[in-house]
């Protein structure tokens, strides 16, 4: 990654921090647009690509719902998770 995208991310992610008191691990919760997006792009591990974005640890969450929904879709979604 270039070195002003990490910086932009380090910035956000401060600015969050301050005002809003997250803090490590980062808790992401992913809709069923996210893991199509993952599948298309073949990004996998999601978790460790977030990870080496946002520079933290971050565990993945989903709801009830969005698992029907990629269950709905096909196999290869809801292995993405």
């Amino acid at each position: 990654m270039k070195v002003k995208k990490q910086k932009r991310h380090r910035k956000s992610l401060t600015f969050y921090t301050a005002c809003f008191g997250f803090r490590k691990p980062y808790k992401v919760l992913c809709d069923g647009t996210f893991v199509h997006h993952l599948v298309v792009n073949r990004i996998t591990p999601a978790d460790t690509a977030l990870a080496n974005i946002l520079s933290a640890t971050v565990k993945l969450y989903t709801t009830r719902c969005v698992l029907v929904e990629l269950k709905r879709l096909g196999k290869s979604y809801s292995e993405a998770l």
